[in-house]
């Protein structure tokens, strides 16, 4: 659970720390909503109602909503459609505009979207009308084939009987001639006898096949279905509604893929942010945190060294690291990591500023401070305020209450090209620009010189950080307790 709070805390900050992205991120989306909708304005809707015939007997099968459906979308009903259309659609064509429902075994709605809303009328009700000639062509063909099979039925009843017919007149004269009292007439008047049945059972079943037809032609009638709401002329809804919509799913989009990249990047991003982190890193303490004014120019790193005018927390803050200082203080820091960069200028001119005679050395320099070094002229000193000299010679005045030695190490490859004069040396570092393996780089050159590390300065600390860095790793508490369930007090 601990592990959870934390991944979730961590989360959380970073989401807070790049809020500037996430905002921006959910304009862009607004944005990209709203320029959709103006491209791509809504389309007009109409729709029209068909209500089936019902059912003739309680023998056939009950409807099937579903089935209904399909049919209606089929090209059977919206081929026919398109045909009734000028120009002519396809059943494709037609079915990419109009999509059709059954609400109930008994209704089938049609709906048709198209740019215009006279042509979304039209389109909606040549489905409509379709839809009325297929159920009455189904209905047609159902009562055409039943009537085919009865007169089918009739013309064999009719053969048989006229056969049969046939049998008894050739047996009666055949019966006339022989005599019916003899064997041969006997017999015959038996035949006879039995062809007279048969005829009368087959003009039996013959009338009750003219009756069944007639019952049938009577309570069967071609469809009764009927456009019971006819389509009207086409609408759409609001473009400010639909605008307002389409932006918050942009703006919703983009801000889920913002998080996501976000919390993606922090995973892999192994820069220090927290205090802890970076005393951790080097295995000393933080002596001090401060914010950081780093200047782009020449001319913006003169004026910090003459004008430079810290608020109260910064001034205490400073006066930490002139406590660690002796006579000599080395403040090394990283390339690239301009507001570490800073900190040394800004000591040297508070110092200056409470009286004190400061030497500010410019020792090794680097590309990334380039600025820094040209506000000073090379081989020269120059006392830029009251108190402070700024030089880029390693020699020592005397006079001077404090000396500080401005050292830039590459973060790749740190090397010492000369050892600065011995004295306290500590590292800064500003929140979220440096790695562990950059610091531990940097301090192994400076073991290597001879330099122990007396602490650490973090310029412009994460507002999320709530760690000091002043304790070791070991004396820090390894979780946080969870309230009481009785009482809510931390045990």
């Amino acid at each position: 659970m601990g592990e959870q709070a934390l991944d979730i805390r961590s989360g959380l900050a970073v989401l807070r720390r790049h809020r500037a992205v996430l905002i921006g991120a959910t304009v862009l989306g607004l944005a990209a909503g709203v320029a959709y909708t103006a491209a791509r304005p809504p389309l007009y809707a109409s729709s029209s109602m068909v209500l089936l015939p019902e059912q003739a007997s309680a023998d056939q099968t009950p409807r099937d909503p579903g089935t209904e459906q399909r049919v209606a979308g089929s090209a059977a009903v919206l081929g026919p459609a398109g045909r009734m259309l000028r120009p002519r659609l396809t059943a494709g064509q037609m079915a990419a505009h109009v999509s059709a429902s059954a609400p109930s075994s008994t209704v089938v709605s049609f709906s048709a979207t198209a740019a215009s809303p006279a042509f979304a009328r039209r389109l909606a009700q040549a489905a409509a009308a379709s839809e009325v000639d297929y159920v009455k062509q189904a209905s047609s063909a159902g009562i055409s084939a039943q009537q085919r099979d009865f007169d089918q039925r009739l013309s064999e009843l009719n053969g048989s009987l006229a056969s049969l017919a046939g049998q008894i007149t050739s047996t009666t004269k055949r019966r006339d001639t022989e005599g019916p009292t003899s064997a041969a007439g006997r017999a015959d008047s038996t035949a006879l006898a039995q062809l007279t049945a048969q005829q009368a059972d087959l003009v039996l079943q013959r009338d009750q096949v003219k009756q069944q037809a007639q019952t049938a032609a009577a309570g069967i009638a071609p469809s009764t279905a009927s456009i019971i709401e006819p389509a009207a002329t086409g609408a759409r809804p609001g473009v400010l509604h639909r605008s307002l919509q389409y932006g918050a799913v942009g703006a919703g989009l983009a801000l889920l893929i913002a998080t996501l990249g976000l919390t993606l990047f922090a995973r892999r991003d192994r820069r220090l942010r927290y205090r802890d982190q970076i005393a951790d890193a080097l295995g000393s303490t933080v002596v001090a945190s401060l914010g950081s004014r780093p200047p782009r120019t020449v001319a913006r790193w003169t004026d910090l060294l003459t004008d430079y005018d810290p608020g109260t927390a910064d001034a205490w803050a400073l006066r930490q690291v002139l406590h660690q200082a002796d006579r000599r203080l080395t403040l090394v820091s990283l390339s690239g990591d301009q507001d570490a960069l800073a900190i040394g200028p800004q000591l040297a001119s508070y110092a200056a500023s409470t009286g004190m005679l400061v030497r500010l050395v410019l020792g090794q320099r680097h590309d990334s401070a380039a600025a820094l070094w040209a506000s000073v002229h090379q081989g020269e000193e120059e006392e830029l305020r009251p108190g402070l000299v700024v030089s880029t010679s390693a020699t020592e005045d005397p006079r001077t209450t404090l000396t500080i030695t401005v050292v830039v190490l590459d973060r790749r490859k740190p090397e010492l090209a000369s050892v600065p004069l011995r004295g306290r040396t500590l590292v800064a570092v500003s929140a979220g620009t440096v790695t562990a393996e950059e610091l531990a780089r940097a301090a192994v050159t400076l073991d290597d010189a001879g330099l122990r590390i007396d602490g650490m300065v973090v310029a412009n600390p994460d507002d999320l950080d709530h760690t000091t860095g002043r304790l070791p790793q070991r004396q820090r508490p390894a979780h946080l307790s969870l309230p009481s369930r009785l009482t809510g007090a931390l045990r």
